[in-house]
């Protein structure tokens, strides 16, 4: 088995802590703030700065690294785990809503420090953040130190739940078991008239970011994550909008937006998805928009680099 270079690198970015929370989280035992021990191995911790066998003496970063050195399997073997996993990309699905499944939160952390770095560093507003946790629709879990993602229903009763990582080499994300994808996170003011419909709640947050840094007031809009996307696959004959449950919810309860803006990510399945999902929005609504991002991929790395060209031009200014 051959494995082109630039993907045996990608692979190696997704490190063992992510690899273990998203795939074997029952084998993690806290130990410490930061740190766990295998259950299956005493000897071996795992953190965010990567894994350490102490009986063995030796220790590296990423999840190939612990698959081949502890795990014994071959260097193909290892890239076929992790890759074949989708680690770096995966959502991991909630188990479904059944009569039989328990809806609980994350117990949550006496502070969101970490939640506010993580978000502040990828660029959103601290005044969204805040207003986000003031609203408690987000707040840090104990267990990860991860952000809590919440979404609740008309009487205020928490229903779903998105977990993300918060450390800058993790992609752990995943939603909570028996969450309700109608209830999904949101920003929604009954008196605003656009609604802003992303792929992710990064996104989402990304775009209100925006907004403000336009100089809109960013709360004057409605923002509507929909936690991923779905081509027309062949023989699929569902609408579009039965795919997004929270949509549906959201058009049942206000009345049609004046304009409708789909913030779609820069790939062929955004662009497509977007186009399908237009379509059937405009037959709600006069006014819906695709907007995907130039040069980038999704709205946060448009922000991001937004946020670096500022910078960069205010250090230009000041050294004038």
């Amino acid at each position: 088995m051959y494995i082109e270079p630039e993907i045996l690198e990608e692979i190696r970015k997704v490190d063992v802590l992510s690899y273990f929370l998203a795939r074997e989280p029952t084998d993690l035992k806290r130990e410490g703030a930061d740190r766990y021990r295998l259950k299956s191995d005493h000897s071996c911790t795992v953190s965010e700065k990567g894994w350490y066998d102490f009986g063995r003496g030796e220790g590296g970063k990423s999840a190939i690294d612990f698959l081949v050195k502890m795990r014994g399997y071959s260097l193909p073997e290892a890239c076929e785990i992790v890759d074949g996993a989708k680690i770096a990309l995966y959502v991991p699905p909630a188990r479904a809503d059944e009569d039989t499944g328990v809806f609980e939160l994350p117990e949550p952390n006496n502070k969101c420090c970490r939640v506010i770095k993580y978000l502040s560093g990828r660029g959103i507003d601290d005044e969204i953040i805040s207003y986000c946790i003031e609203n408690n629709i987000l707040y840090e879990a104990r267990e990860y130190n991860a952000a809590v993602f919440v979404g609740r229903d008309e009487n205020g009763e928490a229903k779903y739940a998105f977990i993300r990582g918060t450390v800058d080499t993790s992609n752990f994300r995943r939603e909570v078991d028996y969450s309700q994808k109608k209830y999904g996170f949101r920003i929604v003011k009954p008196e605003n008239t656009i609604l802003n419909v992303s792929e992710g709640i990064i996104d989402g947050l990304s775009v209100a970011t925006l907004f403000k840094m336009s100089g809109s007031k960013w709360d004057s809009h409605n923002y509507l994550p929909l936690g991923g996307v779905y081509q027309k696959g062949n023989g699929d004959t569902r609408r579009q909008l039965d795919k997004y449950p929270s949509i549906v919810r959201y058009l049942e309860e206000y009345p049609p937006p004046e304009r409708i803006n789909i913030w779609f990510d820069n790939d062929c399945i955004g662009r497509e998805a977007g186009e399908y999902l237009k379509a059937e929005l405009t037959q709600i609504c006069d006014d819906v928009r695709l907007c995907v991002p130039p040069r980038v991929k999704d709205w946060n790395n448009y922000l991001v680099a937004k946020l670096q060209q500022q910078k960069q031009k205010f250090i230009n200014e000041s050294e004038r």
